[in-house]
């Protein structure tokens, strides 16, 4: 589980917690980014996405008993959905902005290990949640005026 929490000065922190029973227990605590989405990948890993809000960069990280920082080729982006396709070899990432941000442009990628390609662009709107269908063939991206759908 991930979420956002006010640490040290009142600087959006994110806390990355683990569900154990009926308690959560804290994993590890990323100074100032902005953790917007997670998802179950493989051997019980989990990814999550957000941005840096000091930096205003992408960050991705790898979640198991620590946290491992992802590289994100690109910046200008703030990640803010994520989806991994139920074979665990590759995801959806979308991305949005800035609420005023009329003219930003937003984007959906499709991520494989060895690449990441732009499926989608958008105009004045960013994504807000991404999602595939159990049998991997479909995917869902939710925007803040539309919805796409796409057959993988």
């Amino acid at each position: 589980m991930v979420g956002n929490a006010f640490a040290e000065m009142f600087v959006p922190t994110p806390n990355v917690y683990r569900l154990r029973g009926d308690s959560l227990e804290p994993v590890a605590q990323e100074a100032k980014v902005d953790l917007l989405a997670v998802d179950n990948c493989v051997d019980d890993k989990f990814v999550a996405v957000g941005y840096d809000v000091v930096l205003h960069e992408p960050r991705a990280f790898l979640i198991s008993d620590g946290v491992k920082s992802l590289e994100w080729k690109g910046g200008g982006v703030y990640l803010s959905a994520l989806a991994i396709h139920p074979s665990g070899e590759l995801g959806i990432v979308a991305t949005s902005h800035p609420s005023g941000s009329k003219d930003r442009l937003s984007f959906a990628y499709l991520c494989t290990p060895e690449r990441v390609d732009t499926i989608y662009e958008a105009v004045g709107y960013g994504f807000v949640c991404a999602s595939w269908s159990p049998r991997g063939d479909k995917a869902l991206l939710l925007a803040s005026r539309s919805a796409r759908t796409y057959n993988v």
